[in-house]
């Protein structure tokens, strides 16, 4: 029976952490009554991320490791994740549980509806954050949020939560198409969602910042922002089929 939840999880090292998600993980999806797969992108990985969800494989029916030889970035990873699954609605969301699966629970209603896209939101009212980040990630990624705002009009209060759903055709069309392989790769899948017409639909979730020590360092905001301006020059050049 096809999957109605395809469950796309990047991993880059993720030793520390990748268990007691998969541990979440595992007993979420044991009181769910619709069909899934669970999809992990080790992402070039140099410690025990692969045989630690390898060892899931008995406890989680359906979850297959798809290996890239060396790092190639989040982006290019959840891409990879998200043209190879088969459900109805792709879900990608971090490896560090920073929003546990539980919540897709709140998407749910919307799968009914003329919506194409589902993105959780740390920005809404509803939303909790039960750990915040530091301040100073708090004013960059801002200042980042409203460029991109900016710069696409794009009337979306939290673009970078890694908890995001999309539909089967959607996802197929935007990510075959995606160039940016690192952070900015959820700009690029919301503004193209955009500008081919799809709905989106933000969605309040509970968030915690898991990885206070982010290797996301400043030099990665302003690399972010060229990429951003990528995107920009990508469209007006005609890069993409919209």
């Amino acid at each position: 029976m096809k999957p109605f939840v395809s469950i796309v999880i990047p991993a880059y090292n993720e030793e520390n952490r990748i268990f007691s998600t998969l541990t979440s993980l595992s007993e979420n999806l044991s009181h769910i009554n619709f069909e899934y797969e669970v999809i992990v992108i080790n992402d070039g990985s140099d410690d025990q991320t692969q045989d630690i969800v390898r060892s899931f494989q008995a406890k989680i029916k359906k979850i297959v490791v798809i290996q890239n030889k060396e790092n190639k970035g989040k982006g290019f990873s959840i891409k990879r994740g998200m043209l190879a699954s088969h459900g109805i609605w792709r879900l990608f969301m971090d490896a560090d549980n920073s929003t546990p699966f539980s919540e897709f629970t709140k998407m749910i209603p919307y799968t009914n509806k003329d919506y194409a896209v589902l993105i959780g939101s740390r920005k809404i009212e509803g939303s909790v954050i039960s750990t915040p980040q530091p301040w100073y990630r708090k004013v960059i990624g801002r200042g980042g949020n409203l460029f991109i705002q900016f710069l696409f009009s794009l009337d979306i209060s939290d673009t970078h939560c890694g908890f995001k759903c999309l539909r089967e055709d959607v996802a197929e069309k935007i990510f075959s198409q995606t160039k940016i392989d690192r952070w900015t790769f959820d700009d690029e899948i919301l503004v193209l969602a955009k500008k081919m017409g799809y709905p989106i639909k933000e969605v309040p979730i509970v968030w915690n910042d898991v990885k206070k020590n982010s290797t996301f360092k400043i030099f990665d905001y302003l690399l972010s922002l060229i990429d951003a301006l990528k995107i920009k020059y990508w469209i007006s050049a005609g890069k993409y089929s919209l």
